[in-house]
Protein backbone atom coordinates (compact mmCIF):
# COMPACT_ATOMS: atom_id res chain seq x y z
CA UNK A 1 0.00 0.00 0.00
CA UNK A 2 1.37 3.76 -1.16
CA UNK A 3 1.38 5.53 2.36
CA UNK A 4 3.44 8.50 0.66
CA UNK A 5 5.22 9.68 -2.06
CA UNK A 6 6.37 13.67 -1.53
CA UNK A 7 9.08 16.05 -2.26
CA UNK A 8 10.74 16.41 0.79
CA UNK A 9 11.42 20.43 2.37
CA UNK A 10 13.03 19.98 6.09
CA UNK A 11 15.84 20.65 7.85
CA UNK A 12 18.30 17.80 8.05
CA UNK A 13 18.13 15.93 10.46
CA UNK A 14 20.83 13.66 12.34
CA UNK A 15 19.88 10.02 11.70
CA UNK A 16 21.61 8.05 8.81
CA UNK A 17 18.61 7.48 5.67
CA UNK A 18 18.65 3.79 6.99
CA UNK A 19 17.91 4.72 10.66
CA UNK A 20 14.94 6.99 9.18
CA UNK A 21 13.50 3.65 7.69
CA UNK A 22 14.45 1.87 10.89
CA UNK A 23 13.16 4.20 13.10
CA UNK A 24 10.16 4.04 11.48
CA UNK A 25 9.21 0.73 11.72
CA UNK A 26 10.31 0.49 15.08
CA UNK A 27 7.80 3.62 16.25
CA UNK A 28 5.15 2.12 14.28
CA UNK A 29 5.23 -1.43 15.54
CA UNK A 30 4.84 -0.63 19.43
CA UNK A 31 1.96 1.85 18.19
CA UNK A 32 4.29 5.26 19.06
CA UNK A 33 2.62 6.90 15.64
CA UNK A 34 4.17 10.29 16.31
CA UNK A 35 7.31 9.34 16.52
CA UNK A 36 7.06 7.74 13.03
CA UNK A 37 5.36 10.25 11.94
CA UNK A 38 7.95 12.97 12.77
CA UNK A 39 10.35 11.17 10.59
CA UNK A 40 8.42 12.38 7.62
CA UNK A 41 8.70 15.18 5.52
CA UNK A 42 6.63 18.55 5.60
CA UNK A 43 4.64 17.90 2.76
CA UNK A 44 4.24 14.18 3.52
CA UNK A 45 3.44 14.62 6.94
CA UNK A 46 0.21 16.86 5.52
CA UNK A 47 -0.58 13.76 3.25
CA UNK A 48 -1.44 11.71 6.25
CA UNK A 49 -1.84 12.47 9.74
CA UNK A 50 0.00 10.17 12.38
CA UNK A 51 -3.55 8.01 13.23
CA UNK A 52 -3.75 7.68 9.59
CA UNK A 53 0.03 6.23 9.08
CA UNK A 54 -0.31 3.66 11.94
CA UNK A 55 -3.56 2.43 10.52
CA UNK A 56 -2.14 1.58 7.54
CA UNK A 57 0.64 -0.35 9.63
CA UNK A 58 -2.00 -1.72 11.80
CA UNK A 59 -4.02 -3.10 8.76
CA UNK A 60 -1.02 -4.89 7.15
CA UNK A 61 0.09 -6.84 9.83
CA UNK A 62 -3.22 -7.84 11.25
CA UNK A 63 -3.67 -11.08 12.46
CA UNK A 64 0.27 -11.70 12.51
CA UNK A 65 0.52 -12.20 15.92
CA UNK A 66 3.57 -10.92 17.85
CA UNK A 67 6.55 -8.66 16.11
CA UNK A 68 9.84 -11.09 15.97
CA UNK A 69 12.48 -9.67 14.17
CA UNK A 70 13.26 -6.64 11.57
CA UNK A 71 15.53 -7.35 8.66
CA UNK A 72 17.03 -5.42 5.72
CA UNK A 73 16.86 -7.14 2.60
CA UNK A 74 17.61 -4.69 0.24
CA UNK A 75 19.32 -1.21 -0.25
CA UNK A 76 19.95 0.54 -3.32
CA UNK A 77 19.64 4.52 -4.70
CA UNK A 78 16.99 5.72 -7.33
CA UNK A 79 16.51 8.86 -8.78
CA UNK A 80 18.57 10.14 -5.75
CA UNK A 81 16.89 8.42 -3.29
CA UNK A 82 18.42 5.68 -0.68
CA UNK A 83 15.37 2.98 -0.79
CA UNK A 84 15.31 0.07 1.93
CA UNK A 85 13.72 -2.78 2.13
CA UNK A 86 13.16 -4.12 5.00
CA UNK A 87 11.17 -8.01 6.26
CA UNK A 88 9.20 -7.68 9.35
CA UNK A 89 8.94 -11.44 10.79
CA UNK A 90 5.78 -11.95 12.79
CA UNK A 91 4.14 -14.76 14.80
CA UNK A 92 2.45 -15.76 11.77
CA UNK A 93 3.69 -14.02 8.83
CA UNK A 94 5.99 -11.46 7.55
CA UNK A 95 5.48 -7.60 5.84
CA UNK A 96 7.51 -5.93 4.01
CA UNK A 97 7.99 -2.64 4.04
CA UNK A 98 9.60 -0.11 1.69
CA UNK A 99 10.65 3.40 2.71
CA UNK A 100 12.71 5.67 0.49
CA UNK A 101 14.53 8.11 2.31
CA UNK A 102 15.60 11.77 0.42
CA UNK A 103 19.50 11.77 2.10
CA UNK A 104 19.63 15.42 1.84
CA UNK A 105 16.92 16.07 3.91
CA UNK A 106 16.78 12.38 6.07
CA UNK A 107 13.03 12.57 6.21
CA UNK A 108 11.23 9.57 4.76
CA UNK A 109 9.54 9.96 1.02
CA UNK A 110 7.49 7.01 0.27
CA UNK A 111 6.59 3.99 2.83
CA UNK A 112 5.02 1.07 1.64
CA UNK A 113 3.36 -1.59 3.58
CA UNK A 114 2.43 -5.07 2.17
CA UNK A 115 2.06 -8.30 4.01
CA UNK A 116 3.50 -11.17 1.96
CA UNK A 117 2.68 -14.54 1.61
CA UNK A 118 4.18 -17.13 4.21
CA UNK A 119 7.47 -19.56 2.81
CA UNK A 120 7.72 -21.75 0.69
CA UNK A 121 7.16 -25.25 2.21
CA UNK A 122 10.40 -26.54 0.85
CA UNK A 123 12.53 -23.34 1.90
CA UNK A 124 14.10 -24.52 5.46
CA UNK A 125 15.59 -21.02 6.75
CA UNK A 126 18.61 -22.91 9.07
CA UNK A 127 19.92 -24.72 5.74
CA UNK A 128 21.29 -20.94 4.56
CA UNK A 129 22.68 -18.02 4.92
CA UNK A 130 21.98 -14.95 2.92
CA UNK A 131 25.22 -12.08 1.99
CA UNK A 132 24.70 -9.44 0.09
CA UNK A 133 26.78 -8.53 -2.58
CA UNK A 134 27.69 -5.82 -5.35
CA UNK A 135 27.71 -7.25 -8.93
CA UNK A 136 29.68 -5.21 -11.24
CA UNK A 137 31.37 -2.08 -11.11
CA UNK A 138 30.66 1.68 -11.42
CA UNK A 139 28.98 3.66 -12.57
CA UNK A 140 26.38 0.32 -13.51
CA UNK A 141 27.02 -1.82 -10.31
CA UNK A 142 24.16 -3.01 -8.44
CA UNK A 143 22.97 -4.84 -5.50
CA UNK A 144 22.43 -8.31 -5.08
CA UNK A 145 21.89 -11.09 -2.63
CA UNK A 146 23.83 -14.17 -2.77
CA UNK A 147 22.54 -17.37 -0.75
CA UNK A 148 24.79 -19.94 0.12
CA UNK A 149 24.01 -23.28 1.64
CA UNK A 150 25.14 -23.55 5.59
CA UNK A 151 27.13 -26.75 4.92
CA UNK A 152 30.81 -26.90 3.88
CA UNK A 153 31.35 -26.64 0.36
CA UNK A 154 32.24 -25.58 -2.67
CA UNK A 155 29.06 -25.73 -4.01
CA UNK A 156 27.41 -26.21 -7.35
CA UNK A 157 26.59 -22.11 -8.28
CA UNK A 158 23.66 -20.56 -10.58
CA UNK A 159 23.03 -16.74 -11.43
CA UNK A 160 19.49 -15.78 -11.84
CA UNK A 161 18.47 -13.70 -15.12
CA UNK A 162 15.35 -11.72 -14.74
CA UNK A 163 12.67 -11.21 -17.52
CA UNK A 164 11.78 -7.77 -19.35
CA UNK A 165 10.99 -5.03 -17.16
CA UNK A 166 13.38 -3.15 -14.43
CA UNK A 167 12.73 -5.98 -12.00
CA UNK A 168 14.06 -6.31 -8.55
CA UNK A 169 16.46 -8.92 -7.54
CA UNK A 170 13.23 -11.09 -6.19
CA UNK A 171 11.49 -10.41 -9.37
CA UNK A 172 9.03 -9.12 -7.74
CA UNK A 173 5.30 -9.69 -9.37
CA UNK A 174 2.51 -8.23 -7.18
CA UNK A 175 2.77 -10.50 -3.67
CA UNK A 176 5.05 -12.98 -5.56
CA UNK A 177 8.75 -13.14 -5.62
CA UNK A 178 9.74 -15.75 -7.64
CA UNK A 179 13.42 -15.24 -7.88
CA UNK A 180 13.69 -15.09 -3.71
CA UNK A 181 11.60 -18.70 -3.99
CA UNK A 182 14.08 -20.25 -6.74
CA UNK A 183 17.22 -18.79 -3.92
CA UNK A 184 15.77 -20.09 -1.11
CA UNK A 185 14.69 -23.05 -2.29
CA UNK A 186 18.03 -24.21 -4.35
CA UNK A 187 20.18 -23.04 -1.56
CA UNK A 188 18.18 -25.08 0.90
CA UNK A 189 18.75 -28.16 -1.38
CA UNK A 190 22.71 -27.33 -1.32
CA UNK A 191 23.12 -24.63 -4.25
CA UNK A 192 24.84 -21.24 -4.24
CA UNK A 193 22.32 -18.90 -5.93
CA UNK A 194 23.03 -15.31 -7.10
CA UNK A 195 20.13 -12.67 -7.63
CA UNK A 196 20.79 -8.71 -7.98
CA UNK A 197 18.69 -6.16 -9.14
CA UNK A 198 18.25 -4.96 -12.48
CA UNK A 199 20.58 -2.13 -13.96
CA UNK A 200 17.08 -0.70 -15.41
CA UNK A 201 15.62 -0.69 -12.34
CA UNK A 202 18.72 0.51 -10.43
CA UNK A 203 20.41 3.11 -13.04
CA UNK A 204 17.25 3.27 -14.50
CA UNK A 205 17.33 7.73 -15.54
CA UNK A 206 21.17 7.59 -16.21
CA UNK A 207 20.59 5.22 -18.91
CA UNK A 208 20.27 7.68 -21.91
CA UNK A 209 19.88 6.77 -25.66
CA UNK A 210 18.96 3.68 -26.81
CA UNK A 211 19.48 1.00 -24.26
CA UNK A 212 20.27 -2.09 -25.95
CA UNK A 213 19.96 -5.83 -24.59
CA UNK A 214 23.51 -6.22 -23.76
CA UNK A 215 22.95 -3.07 -21.70
CA UNK A 216 19.99 -4.46 -20.27
CA UNK A 217 20.13 -7.74 -19.31
CA UNK A 218 23.53 -9.47 -21.02
CA UNK A 219 26.78 -7.49 -19.72
CA UNK A 220 25.71 -7.87 -15.96
CA UNK A 221 24.79 -11.64 -16.14
CA UNK A 222 28.32 -11.69 -17.51
CA UNK A 223 29.63 -10.10 -14.34
CA UNK A 224 27.32 -12.43 -11.62
CA UNK A 225 28.86 -15.70 -13.54
CA UNK A 226 32.60 -13.65 -12.89
CA UNK A 227 31.59 -13.11 -9.29
CA UNK A 228 30.52 -16.55 -8.76
CA UNK A 229 33.76 -17.81 -10.19
CA UNK A 230 35.91 -16.11 -7.53
CA UNK A 231 34.16 -17.42 -4.82
CA UNK A 232 36.04 -20.32 -2.64
CA UNK A 233 32.55 -22.18 -1.52
CA UNK A 234 31.68 -22.45 -4.89
CA UNK A 235 32.34 -25.53 -7.61
CA UNK A 236 34.21 -23.25 -10.32
CA UNK A 237 33.29 -26.33 -12.75
CA UNK A 238 29.26 -26.22 -12.14
CA UNK A 239 28.27 -22.65 -12.87
CA UNK A 240 25.23 -22.17 -14.29
CA UNK A 241 23.17 -19.25 -15.20
CA UNK A 242 19.19 -19.80 -15.01
CA UNK A 243 17.12 -17.01 -17.31
CA UNK A 244 13.35 -16.63 -16.69
CA UNK A 245 10.96 -15.09 -19.71
CA UNK A 246 13.56 -12.42 -21.69
CA UNK A 247 16.56 -13.91 -19.35
CA UNK A 248 15.71 -17.24 -20.68
CA UNK A 249 15.72 -16.46 -24.17
CA UNK A 250 19.22 -14.93 -23.75
CA UNK A 251 20.84 -17.18 -21.12
CA UNK A 252 22.34 -19.34 -24.19
CA UNK A 253 24.20 -16.47 -24.97
CA UNK A 254 25.30 -15.83 -22.00
CA UNK A 255 26.35 -19.36 -21.25
CA UNK A 256 28.18 -19.05 -24.74
CA UNK A 257 30.04 -15.91 -24.07
CA UNK A 258 31.03 -16.80 -19.85
CA UNK A 259 33.63 -18.36 -19.21
CA UNK A 260 33.68 -21.64 -17.65
CA UNK A 261 29.89 -22.39 -17.68
CA UNK A 262 28.26 -25.88 -17.05
CA UNK A 263 25.12 -25.32 -18.45
CA UNK A 264 21.87 -23.34 -18.57
CA UNK A 265 18.29 -23.74 -17.49
CA UNK A 266 15.07 -21.75 -19.46
CA UNK A 267 11.95 -20.84 -17.56
CA UNK A 268 9.49 -19.64 -20.21
CA UNK A 269 12.05 -18.82 -22.34
CA UNK A 270 10.45 -17.04 -25.93
CA UNK A 271 10.45 -18.63 -29.32
CA UNK A 272 8.27 -16.32 -31.21
CA UNK A 273 8.99 -12.74 -32.35
CA UNK A 274 7.55 -10.30 -29.98
CA UNK A 275 5.40 -8.63 -32.75
CA UNK A 276 3.63 -12.24 -33.24
CA UNK A 277 4.03 -12.72 -29.20
CA UNK A 278 2.13 -9.42 -28.24
CA UNK A 279 -0.59 -8.95 -30.10
CA UNK A 280 -1.75 -12.78 -29.01
CA UNK A 281 -1.46 -11.64 -25.37
CA UNK A 282 -3.80 -8.54 -25.61
CA UNK A 283 -6.42 -11.18 -27.42
CA UNK A 284 -5.81 -13.48 -24.64
CA UNK A 285 -6.48 -10.94 -21.91
CA UNK A 286 -9.28 -9.03 -23.58
CA UNK A 287 -7.77 -6.09 -24.63
CA UNK A 288 -10.68 -3.72 -26.28
CA UNK A 289 -10.86 -3.25 -30.21
CA UNK A 290 -8.85 -0.34 -30.77
CA UNK A 291 -6.18 -1.39 -29.27
CA UNK A 292 -5.74 -4.20 -30.40
CA UNK A 293 -5.95 -2.99 -33.89
CA UNK A 294 -3.48 -0.19 -32.92
CA UNK A 295 -0.69 -2.39 -31.59
CA UNK A 296 -1.36 -4.93 -34.78
CA UNK A 297 -0.40 -2.25 -36.81
CA UNK A 298 2.80 -1.58 -34.69
CA UNK A 299 3.84 -5.35 -34.88
CA UNK A 300 3.18 -5.33 -38.42
CA UNK A 301 5.52 -2.01 -39.46
CA UNK A 302 7.80 -3.99 -36.81
CA UNK A 303 7.80 -7.29 -39.17
CA UNK A 304 7.95 -5.40 -42.44
CA UNK A 305 11.16 -2.46 -40.96
CA UNK A 306 9.14 0.40 -41.40
CA UNK A 307 8.48 0.84 -37.81
CA UNK A 308 9.55 4.23 -36.41
CA UNK A 309 9.73 5.71 -32.95
CA UNK A 310 8.02 3.98 -29.68
CA UNK A 311 6.33 0.95 -29.23
CA UNK A 312 4.60 -0.12 -26.04
CA UNK A 313 7.29 1.62 -23.97
CA UNK A 314 10.64 1.15 -25.81
CA UNK A 315 12.02 2.43 -29.03
CA UNK A 316 11.39 0.12 -31.96
CA UNK A 317 15.70 -0.49 -32.06
CA UNK A 318 14.76 -2.16 -28.87
CA UNK A 319 12.08 -4.56 -29.70
CA UNK A 320 13.72 -5.30 -33.23
CA UNK A 321 17.16 -6.17 -31.11
CA UNK A 322 15.49 -8.38 -28.99
CA UNK A 323 13.54 -10.12 -32.31
CA UNK A 324 16.84 -10.60 -33.69
CA UNK A 325 18.04 -13.20 -30.50
CA UNK A 326 17.31 -16.16 -31.39
CA UNK A 327 17.97 -18.15 -28.45
CA UNK A 328 17.19 -21.80 -30.19
CA UNK A 329 19.79 -21.26 -32.04
CA UNK A 330 22.19 -19.94 -29.81
CA UNK A 331 21.47 -23.25 -27.65
CA UNK A 332 21.90 -25.53 -30.39
CA UNK A 333 25.76 -24.09 -30.93
CA UNK A 334 25.77 -23.86 -26.61
CA UNK A 335 27.13 -27.66 -26.60
CA UNK A 336 26.48 -27.50 -23.06
CA UNK A 337 23.75 -29.44 -20.79
CA UNK A 338 20.52 -27.20 -21.57
CA UNK A 339 16.85 -27.63 -19.57
CA UNK A 340 14.32 -25.32 -20.55
CA UNK A 341 10.88 -26.02 -18.64
CA UNK A 342 7.31 -24.18 -20.03
CA UNK A 343 4.39 -23.65 -17.99
CA UNK A 344 1.03 -25.32 -19.36
CA UNK A 345 -1.13 -22.54 -18.47
CA UNK A 346 1.45 -19.61 -19.53
CA UNK A 347 -0.20 -17.19 -21.59
CA UNK A 348 2.65 -15.18 -21.80
CA UNK A 349 5.15 -17.57 -23.32
CA UNK A 350 2.77 -20.33 -24.28
CA UNK A 351 2.65 -24.33 -25.43
CA UNK A 352 3.54 -23.24 -28.87
CA UNK A 353 7.13 -21.55 -27.60
CA UNK A 354 7.56 -25.18 -26.40
CA UNK A 355 7.10 -26.85 -29.43
CA UNK A 356 9.67 -25.05 -30.97
CA UNK A 357 11.65 -25.40 -28.62
CA UNK A 358 11.27 -28.88 -29.15
CA UNK A 359 11.62 -29.28 -32.56
CA UNK A 360 14.53 -26.96 -32.27
CA UNK A 361 16.65 -28.57 -29.63
CA UNK A 362 15.86 -32.63 -31.30
CA UNK A 363 18.21 -34.68 -31.40
CA UNK A 364 20.76 -32.12 -29.53
CA UNK A 365 22.50 -33.64 -26.96
CA UNK A 366 22.07 -32.58 -22.93
CA UNK A 367 19.28 -30.69 -24.50
CA UNK A 368 15.45 -31.29 -22.78
CA UNK A 369 12.14 -28.90 -23.29
CA UNK A 370 9.87 -30.22 -20.53
CA UNK A 371 6.36 -29.03 -20.19
CA UNK A 372 5.53 -28.37 -16.28
CA UNK A 373 1.68 -28.86 -15.64
CA UNK A 374 -0.61 -26.31 -14.00
CA UNK A 375 2.20 -23.66 -14.14
CA UNK A 376 1.65 -20.09 -14.74
CA UNK A 377 4.65 -18.23 -16.00
CA UNK A 378 6.07 -17.67 -12.50
CA UNK A 379 5.42 -21.03 -12.11
CA UNK A 380 3.07 -21.39 -9.85
CA UNK A 381 0.58 -23.84 -9.94
CA UNK A 382 -3.09 -22.57 -10.78
CA UNK A 383 -6.02 -24.22 -12.63
CA UNK A 384 -7.99 -22.85 -15.72
CA UNK A 385 -7.23 -20.12 -18.04
CA UNK A 386 -4.26 -18.20 -16.97
CA UNK A 387 -4.83 -14.34 -16.53
CA UNK A 388 -2.80 -11.32 -15.24
CA UNK A 389 -4.80 -11.04 -11.94
CA UNK A 390 -3.47 -14.08 -10.93
CA UNK A 391 -0.03 -12.90 -10.39
CA UNK A 392 -1.81 -10.54 -7.50
CA UNK A 393 -2.79 -13.65 -5.16
CA UNK A 394 -0.03 -14.92 -3.35
CA UNK A 395 1.80 -18.08 -4.22
CA UNK A 396 5.38 -20.09 -4.46
CA UNK A 397 7.78 -21.68 -7.41
CA UNK A 398 6.35 -25.03 -7.52
CA UNK A 399 8.32 -27.46 -5.29
CA UNK A 400 8.50 -29.60 -8.10
CA UNK A 401 10.15 -27.29 -10.01
CA UNK A 402 12.47 -26.44 -7.75
CA UNK A 403 13.17 -30.02 -7.58
CA UNK A 404 13.92 -30.79 -10.99
CA UNK A 405 16.26 -27.59 -11.28
CA UNK A 406 18.32 -28.76 -8.10
CA UNK A 407 18.38 -32.06 -9.90
CA UNK A 408 20.10 -30.95 -13.11
CA UNK A 409 22.61 -29.02 -11.11
CA UNK A 410 23.34 -31.56 -8.92
CA UNK A 411 23.60 -34.46 -11.10
CA UNK A 412 26.52 -33.02 -13.20
CA UNK A 413 28.41 -32.37 -9.99
CA UNK A 414 31.28 -34.40 -10.65
CA UNK A 415 31.18 -34.35 -14.34
CA UNK A 416 34.48 -33.21 -16.48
Amino acid sequence: MLVCAVMMMMETAAPAPESVAAGIIDALKVGRSQAAHARLGVIASAAIDAAALQQAWDQAAKDLGKWKSTKRVQALEQAGLKVFVHDVQFEKGVVEVTTAVDPKQQKAEGFFVKPLPPPAEYTKSDAFKAVEVTVGKAPWALPGTLTVPAKKGPFPAVVLVHGSGPNDRDETVGVNRPFKDLAEGLATKGVVVLRYDKRTRVHGKAMTGVVTVDDEVVLDALAAVELLMARADVDKKNVWVLGHSLGAQLAPEIGARAKGVKGVVLLGAPARKPWESIPAQLRHVGADAKTIAEVDAQCAALKNGTAKGMMLGAPVEYWLEVGNRDGIAAAKALGKPVLALFGERDYQVTVEDAELWKAGLEGVPQASVEIVPKANHLFIAGEGVSMPAEYSRPGHVMVEVVERIATKLRSDLRSP
